[in-house]
């Protein structure tokens, strides 16, 4: 695995040509768990190979999405359901966003004051994430389906 500069991972934020063309479709886990995931690419003007990748988990509360650059790893991302604990020891809430820092590469995390949607509604949590990530996605995100269940 390669790293990559915080001023890199800034860039790639900052970066409003971000676009995920397509709808989304969450996708039932090869476990027992109730879990659904996505993953999909992400196009830019800049020549990093960007990933999203999405996972909800009704039975514990858990969202995630992460923007991850091939051979890296997660330079962003976003996490609802499950406190975080940086290296400094600080204690951050149940709804934080990692973003790469030299040193410590995604371990920090920090409150968003942008997120303001809950775990259970998935869709409008991206829409948040996607707004302040300038990230465009041309298309839809279904609502995710577990066990045969919608949930809402």
């Amino acid at each position: 695995m390669t790293t990559i500069a915080e001023a890199d991972v800034d860039a790639i934020i900052a970066d409003e040509s971000k676009t995920i063309d397509g709808d989304i479709s969450w996708l039932s886990r090869p476990t027992m768990t109730p879990a659904v995931e996505f993953r999909v690419d992400v196009e830019s003007d800049g020549d990093y190979p960007l990933t999203l990748y999405g996972w909800f988990n009704p039975a514990t509360g858990k969202l995630s999405f992460a923007l991850i650059v091939q051979g890296v790893g997660r330079v962003y991302g976003l996490d609802l359901g499950a406190q975080h604990r940086n290296p400094d020891g600080e204690r951050v809430g149940e709804t934080h966003k990692n973003r790469w820092k030299d040193g410590m590469r995604d371990k920090y995390a920090y409150s968003p004051p942008d997120i303001t949607a809950e775990w259970l509604d998935p869709v409008e949590v991206w829409q948040q994430f996607c707004q302040e990530a300038h990230l465009r996605h041309n298309g839809t995100m279904s609502l995710p389906v577990v066990q045969g269940e919608m949930v809402p």
